[in-house]
């Protein structure tokens, strides 16, 4: 599963191609726009990216980080 990660003034977005930088107004804040991905139920996988360093030292407007996740392991309880 490949994403980026981006940080704008609204927080952490995670996107499915690489976002771009847009303004919609000269009132609103810039924000990084792209397709968003949607990880359901999953929250977990979302909470660990961000608790990442690459991602949790990102500062706001850094440029987008490109992640690849090769393997998640479950365990059927």
């Amino acid at each position: 599963m490949d994403f980026y990660v981006a940080k704008d003034r609204d927080g952490i977005g995670f996107f499915k191609d690489k976002p771009d930088l847009v303004k919609f107004s000269s009132t609103d804040p810039i924000v990084w726009e792209g397709y968003p991905v949607d990880f359901g139920d999953f929250t977990q996988i979302r909470d660990l990216v961000t608790k990442q360093p690459s991602v949790s030292e990102m500062d706001e407007y850094d440029p987008p980080v490109h992640l690849h996740i090769d393997d998640i392991t479950f365990n059927v309880l």
